[in-house]
């Protein structure tokens, strides 16, 4: 576990640190802008830490992980804008052109084309994540379907990741609209959530009102093991959720099945 931290710790400080010499060290900025930069890269580094712990109470918990994940994928979407410069300018120096800016110029310049990218980026996401989730309709056509399951509706709900930060009022929205689809069957199919049952259970309770004429089923994902599996798959049956584990169901009877 020990080793493990290890390594986590120091890809999450190398990625701080690239990110610290692109758009702070190289574009020499002034004292003042590079402590308020610092400071705040500081306190994202560490609110990410805080909302893997998970040791602070629901109140908190909310407000940092919403800061956190924020954070965690602007570092992310930063770095990559940062890499794709320094893979084009190597390929430029390769080529033998060389360029009329000086050094310090280059670096604000590439500072600055990688901050207005990268907030837009950040910003759409944010956006795309504020909207409720969408609902995609797939006709698929297996090989030796039953005639009588044809139009068999599969209403399939995944990776909706509830945290500290999720409202229940997301969740029952959620649950409103896939019941307004009168689906045959309901499939969750994993990573549902990220915290324990004693932090989630009232924003994931609303599942419980999902309604299929042939049932409701789930499986775990990763998220639930890193959240307590067996913890949430009791919760899960509780609300009336068939969960499977290496199991399966037939629906049906005879030639339709």
């Amino acid at each position: 576990m020990i080793g493990f931290l290890a390594v986590v710790l120091s890809v999450w400080g190398s990625l701080h640190g690239y990110a610290y010499v692109r758009l702070v060290r190289d574009p020499v900025l002034p004292p003042e802008v590079t402590f308020v930069v610092v400071v705040a890269m500081a306190a994202g580094a560490v609110s990410v830490l805080l909302a893997f712990s998970r040791a602070l109470p629901p109140p908190w918990a909310g407000r940092v992980h919403w800061i956190a994940f924020t954070w965690l994928g602007s570092v992310f979407i930063i770095d990559v804008l940062l890499l794709l410069g320094d893979v084009m300018l190597l390929a430029i120096r390769l080529t033998g052109v060389t360029t009329a800016f000086n050094p310090v110029d280059l670096a604000r310049g590439r500072a600055t084309m990688t901050v207005v990218i990268g907030m837009t980026a950040i910003v759409t996401a944010l956006r795309n994540g504020a909207t409720p989730v969408p609902v995609r309709r797939v006709e698929v056509r297996p090989d030796a379907w039953p005639r009588p399951l044809d139009g068999l509706t599969i209403a399939v709900i995944s990776d909706l990741h509830v945290a500290p930060g999720t409202s229940p009022a997301y969740v029952r929205d959620l649950v409103d609209r896939t019941n307004a689809l009168n689906p045959d069957i309901i499939a969750l199919c994993g990573d549902l959530v990220d915290g324990p049952v004693t932090a989630l259970a009232d924003a994931v309770r609303p599942l419980g009102d999902l309604r299929a004429r042939l049932g409701t089923f789930a499986v775990t994902g990763n998220h639930e093991f890193f959240s307590d599996a067996p913890g949430w798959v009791a919760f899960l049956r509780q609300l009336g959720i068939d969960v499977l584990e290496n199991d399966r169901r037939t629906i049906g009877a005879g030639d339709a099945t």
